[in-house]
């Protein structure tokens, strides 16, 4: 669009001849061009200005170098070597923190000559703690966990701890035989004195072995204790013929309220009062709040004898036992 001519230079255009008008509309395009070059000069100043102030502006001043005629392919490689420079060796500083262990088996390896075994082979952190397997690295332990391939290896260790107890140099813990729950082996409880009592305790808890008279009249009865058992079901063992039964603990329910009454009044959650809605649902006695069910994994066997029965108890309990009244 052009800048509009004044009144006396349109009168002039009409006037004379048509070279004039020419030079009339070349100075009006020139008009237009330097009114719009003025325009985006100022913005082009106000963009720097609010570089400056934000602090966008970068140092643009030119290094000076001692030597003029410095090889810029030599200043390449000089940049280059810096970063590709080689890692400091830290094993000086990791064998510091090696447990003692690791640095007798170590020089034993280096005086044998054997280059396959590396510092990660034998740290802990590269063991499982289910079937004590060593690993060369930590992913290769991820995934032996994570494929489940020490069940086998776990349920090997139990039948050799129970069966040649003597061979083997290492010995399992004793709670392992707690996750088998397939068998309950007696040699879980070869560590436990047996104990004779007339009755049980109502708080039975942890591995120990009871001593019972036996009673034909009330054979389950005789054995009663506070904690909440299922309905028990018979079982076999290898070198026992008689009447042998397992039962699981039922386990509780916990009140998750914060604002439940008992917990004000006892300073702890209720795992004790409870009442049935439905079928599925349970609810706190003293607030009302729904309640979380809390499973139990403690187990209890039975053995009967002609004269005595043996009670064989394993396992922590969640529960909260109650006195026999």
């Amino acid at each position: 669009m052009f800048y509009r001519l004044p009144k006396r230079l349109l009168f002039l255009e009409k006037k004379h001849s048509t070279d004039f008008g020419n030079i009339l509309v070349y100075i009006n395009n020139l008009h237009c061009c330097t009114i719009r070059f003025v325009q985006y000069l100022t913005k082009l100043i106000e963009f720097f200005v609010k570089a400056i102030l934000i602090g966008l502006t970068t140092d643009l001043i030119p290094v000076e170098l001692e030597n003029e005629n410095v090889n810029r392919s030599v200043l390449k490689s000089e940049v280059l070597s810096e970063h590709s420079q080689p890692q400091i060796n830290t094993e000086k500083d990791e064998k510091d923190f090696l447990p003692p262990f690791w640095s007798v088996s170590h020089s034993k390896t280096e005086e044998s000559g054997s280059e396959s075994e590396t510092e990660d082979d034998m740290l802990p952190g590269n063991q499982c703690h289910q079937c004590l397997g060593l690993f060369s690295s930590r992913s290769n332990l991820t995934k032996h966990l994570r494929l489940g391939r020490c069940k086998s290896k776990k349920r090997k260790h139990t039948m050799a701890f129970g069966e040649n107890e003597k061979e083997n140099s290492i010995i399992q813990p004793p709670d392992l035989f707690v996750y088998n729950q397939k068998r309950l082996l007696p040699a879980l409880w070869d560590h436990c004195a047996v104990k004779k009592v007339k009755k049980l305790h109502y708080d039975i808890d942890g591995v120990c072995v009871y001593e019972l008279d036996y009673d034909a009249a009330n054979m389950m009865g005789s054995s009663k204790d506070g904690r909440p058992w299922r309905i028990w079901h018979t079982s076999r063992r290898s070198g026992y013929d008689g009447i042998r039964r397992v039962a699981t603990c039922g386990g509780t329910y916990q009140c998750n309220n914060n604002r439940c009454p008992y917990l004000h009044s006892y300073s702890k959650t209720n795992k004790v009062q409870f009442k049935t809605v439905t079928s599925q649902v349970t609810s706190c006695a003293c607030c009302g709040y729904e309640a979380v069910p809390v499973p139990c994994d403690a187990k209890k066997v039975w053995e009967f004898s002609n004269d005595t029965l043996l009670v064989y108890h394993c396992g922590k309990h969640s529960c909260v036992a109650k006195k026999q009244i």
